[in-house]
C-alpha cells in the first residue's frame, strides 16, 4: 500500500512539475547556485517502507472535506526546485485523501539517513547513482520509487566556436 501512495505522490510530483515554470527570483537563485552535489532525481525509500503499514493509514472522515482521509505521507526535499515541486504537489493528493507533508533540507546526507531510520517514508532530490553510492558507503537500505525529472542543464559556448575546443 505504501508502495503505492509513493508511486501516486511521485506521479503526482511529476505531473505538478511538468506545470511549474523554471522562473527565478533573487530569492531562489541563492540556493539554485550552491548545488555542489548530485542533485538530478530520484525518489528513495527504504525497502522497509515498502511493504504495507497501517500506522496512520486509517481512513479517518472530516467535518470539512467530503474527502476521505487515506494518511500521510513525509517527504524529505531539498529546497529547490523539489521542496517546491512537492508543494504543487499538496493539493493533489489531498484530492486523493493523503496529506503531503514536507520537510527541506539544506544538504545531501540528512533526507538520506531519516529515511533510512523510518523517520520519512521517501526523499526527493538525488539521481540514482548518487542514492547507489550512498547505499554502498553507509550500508544502507533505500530504492528508487520511480524516476522523477532531470533539472534542464545548458552547455554555454562562452568564447568558443566549437564544442571541441
Amino acid at each position: 500500500m505504501k508502495k503505492k501512495v509513493l508511486s501516486f505522490a511521485l506521479a503526482a510530483v511529476l505531473s505538478a512539475g511538468l506545470l511549474t515554470a523554471c522562473g527565478s527570483d533573487a530569492s531562489t537563485t541563492a540556493a539554485q547556485t550552491d548545488a555542489a552535489a548530485p542533485e538530478s532525481t530520484a525518489a528513495a525509500v527504504t525497502e522497509e517502507a515498502g511493504s504495507e503499514s497501517t500506522a496512520g493509514q486509517e481512513a479517518e472522515s472530516t467535518a470539512e472535506t467530503a474527502v476521505e482521509s487515506k494518511g500521510k505521507v513525509t517527504v524529505a526535499a531539498t529546497s529547490v526546485p523539489h521542496a517546491e515541486i512537492l508543494e504543487a504537489a499538496k493539493p493533489l493528493m489531498a484530492a486523493k485523501g493523503w496529506e503531503l507533508v514536507v520537510t527541506e533540507f539544506t544538504d545531501y546526507v540528512q533526507p538520506n539517513e531519516v529515511v533510512e531510520a523510518g523517520d520519512m517514508d521517501a526523499n526527493y532530490f538525488q539521481h540514482i547513482t548518487y542514492m547507489e553510492s550512498y547505499n554502498e558507503e553507509k550500508g544502507t537500505h533505500l530504492v528508487n520509487a520511480g524516476n522523477i525529472h532531470y533539472e534542464p542543464l545548458g552547455v554555454y559556448p562562452g568564447k568558443q566556436s566549437d564544442l571541441a575546443a
